[in-house]
């Protein structure tokens, strides 16, 4: 950990100069542009921690996290130090006859959804709730297995597939264990605390810390463009990460583009898709599912002319882009739908009339679905 004096400074210099400070950075050092320079020294100053890379972007560096990459102008709150304690800092006295992650992690999210389901509320009291229950023991202790190399050792090498299912359940496990384990008054309920919410906690894996931010979008969306967001101070303030080639992390990076990622990750909020846990072999039929699901209750035919779609598809909107095709996000969810929705879809796109596609506003405020079918 960095010397607390230097810290401090360095957050208030970051704070108070981002742009400026990065700008006169890049100017000093501008013959590195093309050479990579790393700084891990634990004593380093604030100034230090950070390197030029290629492409004109800042390396944040930390000797115990890997680096990301941030646009020249903005400074991550997902950066921001120190890094948020792993919730599965503690030892572990489970032993499992198949440590698969996958299996694993599938098991514990179930576990945590069953525990959830009793304390059913409107507010942050259910995760308080779960919190005291005899059973969270147990998940606390199977959450902590991941820290050790029998799941995450260099030996240890995932497909593709398994990439997808062991993340997505790892990352909506995090945000409902997050609440019950954190000491939030009320749950967020804006699109800026949730990201926040989502920075402040992570999970180590053999020796590596996860946050639940990094996992959406430096392993799950790695190959996909960041979210369209317009909001202001969030564009001001929030860049996504990418992992770098040569980091470690990036090895488990999920190397397909798959929009229904979108469908799968999980938020408590009135807009957000229902919570599913994925299983192997299944996950693929799962997503869909889950999607068609969701997508039957939110989108709507305002008028001939006019289709009303969630918030989802404007932010990702390029994840669902198939060229030159403009009715390329009426296909996708028709593929989704059942047969007689799905049909009605396409009649409204073959019809003559010029068709408008309006957002129906993201609803931040809390409210807990589990598609447990």
């Amino acid at each position: 950990m960095y010397d607390s004096k230097h810290e401090k400074k360095g957050i208030e210099s970051l704070k108070k100069g981002a742009r400026n400070y990065i700008t006169s950075y890049i100017k000093k050092y501008s013959n590195k542009l093309n050479k990579k320079k790393r700084v891990t020294s634990a004593n380093s100053s604030p100034a230090e921690r950070f390197s030029v890379c290629k492409n004109n972007k800042i390396q944040i560096n930390s000797p115990d996290t890997s680096p990301f990459f941030v646009e020249e102008d903005k400074f991550n709150l997902a950066l921001k130090e120190p890094e948020p304690s792993p919730l599965n800092d503690y030892p572990s006295t489970c032993k499992f006859s198949n440590p698969d992650p996958t299996v694993i992690m599938a098991s514990t999210l179930r576990d945590l959804v069953f525990i959830l389901n009793k304390y059913k509320s409107k507010d942050i009291g259910m995760f308080r709730a779960a919190k005291k229950s005899k059973s969270f023991i147990v998940i606390e202790k199977e959450i902590a297995s991941l820290r050790t190399e029998d799941f995450f050792g260099e030996s240890r090498t995932l497909a593709s597939e398994e990439k997808l299912l062991f993340f997505i359940n790892l990352r909506n496990f995090l945000v409902l264990y997050g609440l019950c384990k954190s000491n939030l008054k009320v749950i967020p309920n804006t699109q800026f605390k949730w990201i926040e919410f989502l920075c402040s906690i992570s999970v180590n894996l053999a020796g590596l810390i996860y946050t639940a931010f990094e996992i959406e979008h430096a392993i799950l969306r790695a190959t996909m463009p960041t979210p369209k967001v317009h909001s202001p101070y969030i564009k001001d303030n929030i860049s996504y990460p990418k992992y770098a080639h040569i980091d470690r992390k990036h090895a488990f990076a999920y190397d397909k583009k798959e929009p229904l990622i979108n469908f799968a990750l999980y938020l408590p909020t009135v807009s957000s898709p229902p919570l599913m846990v994925y299983t192997p072999d299944e996950i693929f039929m799962q997503m869909k599912k889950n999607a068609g699901r969701y997508l039957e209750n939110q989108v709507k035919a305002i008028s001939s002319a006019t289709i009303s779609l969630p918030q989802i598809f404007e932010w990702y909107r390029e994840d669902f882009d198939r060229g030159n095709d403009k009715n390329d996000l009426i296909y996708f969810i028709a593929n989704c739908l059942s047969q007689d929705e799905s049909s009605k879809l396409f009649r409204l796109l073959t019809s003559s009339v010029r068709k408008d596609i309006i957002y129906e506003k993201y609803n931040w405020n809390f409210a807990y679905e589990y598609n447990g079918t």
